[in-house]
């Protein structure tokens, strides 16, 4: 009697290797975004979905594998994109913020899939939803999302949503995420458009109604030649 051989399980980081014929961690973010470029639509979406399913399980609390398939989830974009959405408003468990710090540290890659010019715009708006409504920033995820805006995003688009963000965003982390975007873009801004920025700190470090943000604003423009 032959008995049946079982199908070794592989865990997701390891197919994920086997995929890449790399390490996702190691690998540079264009090389893998090269290796992926082959696959159709299909498969791209099968494997945002399976992306989402480990950042969803414990793997994510451990720094290396959630790096390796964040890398991957947003090289799959734009067919990973509603897997990056729901990602981004999840808010449980408490650890989910860092995939959402991680997530924010490759995104900028969003801007040059010239095939899908829409899709800056969309994942701008994520970004932006993002820090209106964050409460806390326990991983620094918020403070991730306003360096991306401010140092990292096309400045005709990423530094007014900073603007609008640093007086309107509903609670205290939320702006001063902005402010900390801010006082990048204005060490990056020519004369023009400095101002324009610089009256937004004034504004908040005089006006708002946390001293925390009054606070961050006011050190901003301390040390705005600095960054």
């Amino acid at each position: 009697m032959t008995s049946k051989i079982k199908p070794r399980k592989t865990d997701i980081p390891t197919a994920f290797r086997d995929l890449l014929c790399a390490d996702p961690y190691r690998a540079p973010f264009t090389s893998i975004q090269k290796q992926l470029s082959s696959c159709d639509s299909g498969r791209r979406r099968a494997l945002a979905g399976l992306s989402e399913t480990a950042l969803r399980s414990p793997l994510h609390r451990k720094e290396q594998p959630r790096i390796g398939v964040v890398k991957l989830l947003v090289a799959l974009l734009p067919e990973s994109f509603p897997a990056v959405s729901s990602l981004l408003r999840s808010s449980t468990p408490t650890s989910m913020n860092e995939v959402h710090f991680s997530l924010y540290c490759f995104l900028e890659e969003a801007q040059f899939i010239d095939r899908h010019p829409s899709l800056r715009q969309r994942v701008l708006r994520e970004v932006v939803a993002y820090l209106y409504r964050a409460k806390s920033d326990p991983a620094l995820a918020a403070w991730m999302a306003g360096d991306l805006l401010g140092e990292h995003w096309a400045p005709r688009a990423g530094w007014p949503a900073l603007m609008r963000l640093a007086r309107r965003a509903r609670h205290p982390a939320g702006r001063i995420a902005a402010v900390h975007g801010l006082r990048h873009a204005i060490g990056k801004a020519k004369r023009n458009r400095r101002s324009a920025l610089l009256r937004v700190l004034n504004d908040v470090a005089s006006q708002d109604s946390s001293r925390k943000v009054r606070n961050s604003a006011r050190v901003a423009l301390a040390s705005r030649i600095v960054i």
